[in-house]
């Protein structure tokens, strides 16, 4: 099968395994070598930059033909392969999905969300090891439904710039105790024998980012508008734009204090605005 050094693939594994939906090269190829028994880092080894030539090579090492492992594996696919670095994140997927696609099996996908929200299965995978059933929460699969509107009418980058100030404003305000969330419902975690060792540190995070994920993106609704962000830019005081964001916060918060994380982006903003205006032709 495989010969010489460096190492040469002639022929098809004796056992091979079906591609996981936008399943990362190096997460695949660790699969093959799992139920090939081969020693770990084997077929690493065969992975090279040229599209095709990997392509080539993994079509003979799984079975599967060109199409099918460039529909599956998105690194294969020289349009999508442009779009991964900035835009698509890397991260384990919902436990139910490997479950039923690849059982027993370690798995790494891509995701064009950077919020680990499985919207088929309703599991909040922000931690592999202590995954949270959302089923109780269904304001949180409104979230992940609305994040991808947003994403389809203003474009992925803007929307993934938005939603990383948006994550940095909701966690100091959550720290301030001014954030205005709804009454804690349960975040019902896996079964223990899909959880693996967390601390509690670890769980009260995961917690967190999960019930803190909808006024996250409603946030994100604001930052990324523009007609909103220049109304923002262009009030000389927060009495034209509070209404839009009030809600995200109790009645003792005053996002005009210079200490508040909303205004604190606004000055950015406002700096990065007036640089660049400064050194444009």
């Amino acid at each position: 099968m495989i010969s010489g050094n460096p190492l040469q693939v002639v022929r098809r594994l004796p056992r091979t395994v079906k591609p996981f939906p936008n399943e990362v090269v190096f997460s695949y190829l660790h699969r093959l070598e799992q139920i090939n028994c081969f020693p770990k880092g084997l077929l690493l080894s065969l992975s090279i930059s040229e599209d095709r030539r990997q392509t080539a090579l993994l079509s003979t090492l799984s079975g599967y033909s060109a199409p099918v492992l460039r529909c599956a594996l998105p690194e294969l696919d020289a349009k999508t392969t442009r779009l991964l670095p900035g835009h698509w994140y890397t991260f384990a997927p919902c436990y139910r999905c490997v479950a039923r696609r690849a059982p027993g099996q370690t798995v790494n996908a891509w995701h064009a969300h950077p919020a680990r929200f499985c919207p088929r299965h309703r599991v909040w995978t922000g931690n592999v090891r202590y995954p949270l059933h959302t089923d109780r929460r269904p304001d949180i699969s409104r979230a992940h439904h609305r994040y991808r509107r947003l994403v389809a009418q203003y474009g992925a980058a803007p929307t993934h710039t938005a939603f990383r100030d948006a994550v940095e404003i909701i966690t100091s305000w959550s720290t301030m105790n001014v954030l205005n969330l709804p009454p804690d419902q349960a975040l019902d975690p896996a079964p223990a024998a899909i959880r693996g060792t967390v601390s509690p540190r670890e769980i009260w995070s995961t917690r967190m980012a999960a019930h803190c994920y909808p006024a996250t993106v409603e946030l994100t609704r604001l930052l990324v508008d523009p007609t909103w962000t220049a109304q923002a830019l262009a009030s000389r005081a927060w009495a034209d734009v509070r209404p839009t964001f009030a809600h995200l916060v109790s009645d003792n918060c005053r996002p005009e204090g210079m200490s508040d994380p909303l205004t604190l982006w606004r000055n950015d903003i406002r700096q990065r605005t007036l640089i660049a205006a400064a050194h444009a032709p």
